[in-house]
C-alpha cells in the first residue's frame, strides 16, 4: 500500500518544472507582444496627430514659404522625425520645382507630403504620412506673363539660402532672394525672347570662380 506520507520524486519534480517553465515563457512572450503592440499603437497616434499638426502649420503659410525641412520633436519620452518633401505641380500635374528642369506648364499648386518617424521602431513598423496640396490665393502666372524659377546649389548640392536672384532688363520685375531650399520665384515676367538671369551671394562664387555668375532664358507667356 502507498504511504500518504511519500514525497515527489525528482523526476516528478523536473517535469513539474519543466511545464511551469513553458507556461511562463508563453505567457511572458505574450505579455511582452502585447506591451509592444500597445507602445507602438500609442506612438502611432501620436505621430499621426503631429503629422496632422504639421499639415495644419504648412496650410496656413503662404504658398512660396512652404519648404522642405525637417525637426524633432520629444513627446512622453519619445524622440519623433517630422520630415517636410514639398514640391511644385504644374496645372497638368506635372512636377516642376527649381531644381529640376524640362517643365514648361505654368505653376499651379504645391504638394507636400509630411513624414514622421521616431526612435526604436518595432521590426516592420512603417511611417506615418500625410498628405496636402497648396493651393495659392490668388494665381501665381498671369495668362500674357510667364515665371523664372531659379535653384541655387552649393558644392554638395545643398540649396543656398539668401542668394539675390536679379533679371535684366526687369521690366518691373523685382529682385528676390532664395528660401531656405535655395529656390527662388521671379514671378509676371513680361514674354521676352532674351533675358539675363544673375545671382550673387556674399562670399560665395560659381565654379568659374565668378561672384555674380549669369544665364540667359526666354521667357513665354503662362509658361515656366
Amino acid at each position: 500500500a502507498r504511504n500518504e506520507d511519500d514525497g515527489f520524486t525528482l523526476i516528478e519534480v523536473v517535469v513539474a518544472m519543466l511545464v511551469f517553465a513553458i507556461i511562463a515563457t508563453g505567457f511572458l512572450m505574450t505579455l511582452t507582444a502585447g506591451l509592444v503592440t500597445t507602445r507602438d499603437t500609442r506612438t502611432r497616434i501620436v505621430a499621426a496627430n503631429l503629422a496632422s499638426q504639421q499639415i495644419d502649420l504648412i496650410r496656413s503659410q503662404d504658398v512660396f514659404d512652404v519648404t522642405s525641412s525637417t525637426r524633432d520633436i520629444t513627446l512622453n519620452g519619445d524622440t519623433f522625425h517630422v520630415g517636410v518633401e514639398s514640391t511644385w505641380a504644374t496645372a497638368s500635374g506635372a512636377t516642376a520645382s527649381c531644381d529640376t528642369t524640362g517643365s514648361t506648364d505654368a505653376l499651379a499648386y504645391r504638394q507636400v507630403t509630411v513624414e514622421v518617424t521616431w526612435d526604436n521602431m518595432a521590426t516592420g513598423s512603417r511611417p506615418v504620412y500625410s498628405d496636402t496640396s497648396l493651393a495659392p490665393s490668388s494665381k501665381i502666372n498671369d495668362p500674357s506673363r510667364g515665371t523664372v524659377l531659379v535653384s541655387v546649389i552649393d558644392s554638395a548640392g545643398v540649396g543656398v539660402s539668401g542668394a539675390t536672384v536679379s533679371l535684366t532688363p526687369s521690366n518691373g520685375v523685382a529682385s528676390v532672394t532664395t528660401d531656405s531650399d535655395g529656390c527662388a520665384y521671379l514671378l509676371k515676367v513680361p514674354p521676352a525672347t532674351s533675358y539675363t538671369v544673375g545671382v550673387s551671394k556674399s562670399n560665395y562664387v560659381n565654379e568659374q570662380h565668378l561672384a555674380s555668375p549669369t544665364a540667359t532664358v526666354t521667357v513665354s507667356a503662362g509658361s515656366t
